[in-house]
């Protein structure tokens, strides 16, 4: 038998036999891939061997007695995405239903590429999904809107997680030509970027999923003039307007057709994520006087069902995040049943996990949507991601549910990089494909050794993902440090934000802005400091591999802030407890802030559209800056 091992794969297989014997790669291997076929994945294949091992493929679509490795399409012969592959000694087939389950299958066979090189051990992998639906939300609405090639780059590494849907939350980073004030002062996109962003990500097997918030966090919008009369409750959140559009008034559905008319279009997918999650000034403004009569939540329904007519208008189906009709479960019988609820938690042991039963129950599809935890920190609050993930996951599976969504978010101007959370999303995806199979030990050690060659560096992301819990262990907050970072010393903790325009993704809901930076326990902040100093994520690696360096450097400088945050949070509580500080720790304190500051500029720009960094980069430099004035004193 050909000698191999279960655990190498990052998405487990659902069978693996071993067979006897190993393949060994040509020189010059031929693919023949059946007509109808896509040739994205074999593309991805040809480029590995070329850069690994020096081995240089062709592709054909027609037949040849010597191919090393044939795709045949195979229609009725097993589920949907699934895949059979044979490793021969004389070589390797795959036959499967769609072009899809090919796509998968050439990315387990570049999984083991990588991992055993030019002698494949011969066996034979029978595979299919979990769930139909298997997703990725990212923010686009907080200030932070990567670039097409950062996206197309991502797309890449999700669809060779078996990924097959991306959805970008948009509030107002898009340019509406009827309504060209939405966005102004953003990073916007395009509708050409949105159809070529589509088109890649179809090449891939992945769906680009359209999500605009439709009815809740409009606070973006409703704080243009023009759109004020539209507001629920001014004021609501801290936004001069508040966050909710009044969903008695007819210019709200209005409005909303006309973003839809111009933005739907864009989109193959058949469905459509319209938000509608934590609508919290719902029947305590305009509508009050109507939800006396008949209830918050038939108002609120009433508004979707006006949003699901829109869906059918544009041959959409409504996709919508479940907690307001979980808050009223009333509502549920009342839901069309051509819709998806989308279940959202992101606690290990969150309560709404549990009642995506309720859905099922009443025969409404649902999605189970966890969260990479990696929003409000630096790098990532990796023990409560995974559990998450994974008992959410699990749930949805009991329960029937049609998929599941992993999502990531940018509260509070979206300092948080994408480096951190691409373990995250990988994991969701190895449970979302086959959630059973996933071998929990070791996954992060296989993360980095598929993503950058050396299983070495999963014990430094430990201990970044590590602070988060750390920081609850001593009773303080897991967003402590993103906050302390650029928390004032001295005065008001909005004292930097106040500066900054009030139209700013800084804010988030100006109401709740956090105060931590003396609420962090010593023992906490010296223990974090101690455990990040040795970690290091610098390694070199292939010029091809710039998503992956890049990947590696927002790591290493979410270490960087971390520490930073927590040296701060020290300093603020000496000096408001009345304890001396040197005028040296304060200067080393700015001239290292500095620093990370022009890495945090260089790592924005390297993945991002410039419009919003000024807002980060401004509270970083009046940190900078107090520490600066201090020392002087």
């Amino acid at each position: 038998m050909g000698t191999w091992h279960k655990d190498i794969f990052l998405i487990q297989p659902k069978r693996c036999v071993a067979l006897p014997g190993f393949f060994r790669w040509p020189d010059a291997p031929l693919f023949v891939v059946q007509s109808g076929i896509t040739k994205t994945a074999l593309s991805m294949l040809a480029d590995d061997l070329a850069a690994e091992l020096s081995i240089n493929a062709s592709i054909t679509s027609a037949s040849a007695d010597r191919a090393s490795l044939q795709i045949q399409r195979t229609p009725n012969s097993g589920r949907d995405e699934s895949y059979r592959m044979s490793i021969l000694p004389t070589g390797i087939t795959v036959h499967a239903p769609d072009s899809a389950g090919a796509y998968y299958a050439v990315q387990t066979l570049r999984e083991l590429v990588r991992y055993y090189g030019r002698r494949l051990p011969c066996m034979r992998i029978d595979d299919y999904p979990d769930f139909e639906r298997r997703g990725v939300s990212l923010d686009c609405a907080r200030g932070k809107v990567p670039t097409v090639k950062t996206l197309k780059s991502l797309i890449e590494r999700l669809g060779a997680w078996k990924i097959n849907e991306l959805q970008l939350y948009i509030k107002n980073s898009f340019t509406w030509s009827e309504h060209p004030d939405i966005g102004t002062g953003f990073s916007r996109f395009t509708p050409d970027e949105i159809r070529s962003l589509n088109g890649y990500a179809k090449k891939h097997h992945i769906r680009l999923v359209p999500y605009l918030a439709s009815f809740s966090h409009m606070e973006l919008i409703l704080a243009l003039p023009q759109y004020a009369h539209l507001a629920e409750l001014p004021g609501a959140m801290g936004w001069s307007n508040g966050t909710c559009l009044n969903p008695k008034h007819p210019g709200s559905i209005k409005l909303i057709d006309e973003l839809y008319a111009e933005f739907l279009p864009l989109f193959d997918a058949d469905d459509f994520n319209v938000g509608c999650d934590e609508t919290w000034e719902l029947g305590r403004g305009k509508s009050k006087n109507t939800a006396k009569k008949i209830g918050t939540g038939t108002v609120y329904l009433d508004f979707l069902l006006k949003l699901h007519k829109l869906c059918d208008k544009y041959g959409k189906r409504l996709n919508a995040w479940g907690d307001i009709v979980l808050k009223y479960p009333e509502l549920i019988p009342k839901l069309p049943n051509d819709m998806m609820m989308l279940n959202w938690d992101y606690g290990a042991k969150g309560s709404r996990m549990g009642r995506t039963e309720e859905f099922a129950r009443a025969d409404i599809p649902v999605m189970a949507c966890p969260g990479t935890s990696g929003w409000t920190v630096h790098g990532s609050n990796l023990k409560n991601a995974m559990g998450n993930i994974r008992n959410f996951v699990a749930i949805g599976r009991k329960h029937g549910a049609k998929g599941v969504l992993n999502t990531d978010w940018g509260d509070y101007a979206h300092r948080n990089f994408t480096g951190p959370i691409l373990h995250t999303l990988a994991y969701g995806a190895a449970h979302s494909w086959n959630g059973r199979g996933v071998k929990e030990s070791g996954f992060t050690e296989r993360f980095f050794a598929h993503f950058v060659g050396t299983p070495a560096l999963a014990m430094d992301y430990k201990m970044l993902g590590e602070v988060a819990a750390i920081l609850q262990s001593h009773k303080a907050s897991p967003a402590s440090l993103y906050h302390s970072l650029v928390e004032p010393i001295e005065g008001k903790h909005t004292r930097f934000a106040d500066q900054l325009d009030p139209i700013s993704t800084t804010w988030h809901y100006p109401e709740y802005f956090p105060a931590t930076i003396d609420k962090t326990p010593r023992t906490a902040l010296e223990e974090i400091i101690e455990k990040l100093n040795g970690v290091n994520f610098d390694i070199e690696l292939p010029k091809q591999c710039s998503f992956e360096k890049l990947a590696l450097d927002e790591m290493q400088t979410a270490v960087e802030m971390d520490i930073l945050a927590a040296r701060r949070s020290i300093l603020a509580q000496d000096l408001r407890s009345g304890t001396s500080v040197k005028s040296a720790t304060l200067k080393n304190w700015a001239e290292d802030m500095t620093r990370c500051t022009r890495e945090f500029k260089r790592l924005w720009m390297a993945r991002n559209k410039s419009l919003r960094l000024s807002d980060n980069l401004e509270l970083m430099k009046l940190a900078t800056k107090e520490c600066v004035d201090l020392a002087r004193r």
